[in-house]
């Protein structure tokens, strides 16, 4: 079963972009982002069903991010 939206934070744009473009063919609502601080800072970034976040992002890192 697919999640109904997925947050993907990842500073490799090749890979986020494949991978959403991917998703949303399969019908899941996708919102991308390029760095932590991007996402952090964002409206309803808590709101999303399933998450796939880098480890080692720029700003803030993988790890500190799943803990919030």
């Amino acid at each position: 079963m697919l999640p109904k939206s997925l947050c993907i934070i990842d500073d490799d744009r090749e890979y986020t972009e494949y991978l959403g473009q991917y998703m949303q063919e399969q019908g899941v609502a996708v919102t991308r982002y390029l760095d932590s601080n991007d996402a952090l800072s964002a409206e309803g970034v808590f709101e999303h069903d399933f998450y796939v976040v880098d480890l080692k992002l720029p700003g803030i890192d993988g790890l500190d991010v799943i803990k919030l």
